[in-house]
């Protein structure tokens, strides 16, 4: 259990915190979502030739993502560390194993649920920090809730559409990899500097 200082300033380690890493993250998201739009509109574009090359390429980003998130759990301060984080991250990487070793043509209805599973729990989980964020008294943090009910609108799709070939696996990837593409670009552009109102 953590124990809550009186005298720390909590706000305010938060706020430093967040300005003191704002560009390396603001450029890795930047580079992370063109990466994962461009990889979800070559996968819809040419499901075919794609299926194999860009299910490893896509498997590898999302194991990237995972390593990502595990890293960025651990870095943030305990009070601000989220379980849906640790979650998520975990789920990304075992996503992106399972895509490596899975074959194309296998039918693998259960990365529908494991995906839907993931969008569920980032999107609770974004919502929950929005919430964190607007206790502290900190500003403009709309983006998050988007991002956070973005997520939750695609968990939904992807849980209640069965997966039914390799074919719609491909086509399910590319609608995880545009969703996670465009909320992490609406992220990146919303990031600002905080400031305690």
């Amino acid at each position: 259990m953590i124990r809550i200082d009186a005298d720390f300033d909590y706000t305010n380690a938060l706020v430093e915190g967040w300005n003191r890493k704002l560009r390396s993250v603001r450029i890795a998201s930047f580079i992370i979502s063109i990466l994962l739009v461009v990889c979800a509109l070559l996968c819809a574009f040419f499901p075919v030739q794609s299926a194999g090359v860009m299910g490893a390429l896509a498997a590898i980003l999302i194991l990237a993502l995972g390593v990502y998130q595990l890293i960025d759990y651990f870095c943030a301060p305990p009070f601000l560390r989220e379980a849906g984080g640790l979650v998520s991250s975990v789920l990304n990487l075992l996503i992106g194993v399972l895509l490596l070793a899975s074959p194309t043509e296998a039918t693998l209805s259960t990365f529908a649920f494991l995906l839907g599973g993931l969008m569920l729990v980032f999107g609770i989980n974004k919502l929950s920090f929005s919430s964190k964020l607007g206790y502290f008294g900190v500003s403009g943090y709309g983006w998050v809730v988007v991002s956070g009910v973005l997520n939750l609108l695609a968990a939904l799709s992807f849980l209640l559409l069965p997966l039914f070939s390799a074919l719609v696996l491909n086509y399910l990837v590319a609608g995880y990899l545009l969703v996670g593409g465009v909320t992490l670009f609406i992220e990146a552009i919303a990031m600002r500097d905080l400031k305690v109102r």
